[in-house]
């Protein structure tokens, strides 16, 4: 019987030994993606495609890759409270200053501001000025 995979296979994880068999079937024997995926019981080729591209990038270190990268934008010795706090303030600042644009826009609407005298010019002398 043929076991079949209905919503089983996706979101697998896969362990740094599987990916670097894979990359070594790929790269040493020449084995095809789709081959190694039914080997290995991977999800797909593609998958195994990325995983030779990662490798010829960056390497072997390509299988300590964690999902997420918020972690990976901390700088040097600050933690996940001091960053959190960093983009409150931020945020806080942003919204502050839309307040302030959306405040001007009301007092000083766009089609009341007078015209460069550039365009003016260029306008009367078409025959469209006014």
């Amino acid at each position: 019987m043929v076991k079949k995979y209905v919503g089983q296979r996706k979101n697998r994880r896969y362990s740094p030994e599987s990916k670097l068999e894979a990359v070594r079937l790929s790269l040493e024997e020449g084995v095809p993606f789709k081959e190694i995926a039914r080997r290995l019981d991977i999800t797909s080729g593609t998958l195994v495609k990325v995983w030779v591209y990662k490798y010829n990038t960056v390497g072997a270190s390509f299988v300590k890759e964690h999902r997420g990268g918020s972690l990976k934008k901390l700088r040097e010795g600050e933690t996940i409270e001091e960053k959190c706090h960093g983009l409150e303030l931020e945020n806080d600042c942003l919204k502050k200053l839309k307040a302030l644009m959306e405040e001007g826009s009301r007092t000083h609407p766009a089609h009341l501001l007078p015209e460069p005298q550039e365009v003016r010019a260029s306008t009367h002398r078409m025959g469209t000025a006014p």
